[in-house]
């Protein structure tokens, strides 16, 4: 059995690999919302967030998760782009972080407040750290 990947992985993987026997991959910290819970709050396009890991890059950048509210469920923050890579899915998001390295800072774009009548693009910046 036989296994490809692009050279860009290769060449950033192999040397962690042998310095250390193990590959640390970028993170942001976030738990993505299932497809049908983001569909149920109205997001049919970006990752819902639906959880924030304590001490994680995407609290330190601010990033908010679905919560509840007084009224309900209040959906989080939308992330739809990451370095200007867009994202509309969970895959875009690894194949993005996938791209970066641990300590890497990068330009989050997220939607907020989508059950608002006005939702805000806002940008933030993250520090991206190991994957636990």
């Amino acid at each position: 059995m036989g296994f490809a990947l692009p050279i860009s992985i290769a060449q950033r993987t192999v040397p962690q690999l042998l310095a250390s026997g193990s590959v640390s991959r970028a993170a942001l910290g976030i738990t993505p919302a299932p497809d049908p819970v983001a569909r149920a709050l109205g997001v049919s396009d970006g990752v819902l967030i639906q959880g924030v890991d304590p001490g994680s890059a995407a609290q330190q950048a601010g990033l908010l998760a679905t919560r509840r509210g007084l009224g309900g469920i209040v959906a989080g923050d939308v992330i739809v782009s990451v370095q200007g890579r867009r994202v509309r899915s969970a895959f875009d998001l690894a194949g993005a972080l996938d791209a970066l390295g641990v300590g890497d800072a990068v330009e989050v774009e997220v939607v907020r407040g989508i059950e608002q009548a006005q939702p805000q693009r806002v940008a933030v910046r993250a520090v991206l750290r190991a994957e636990n």
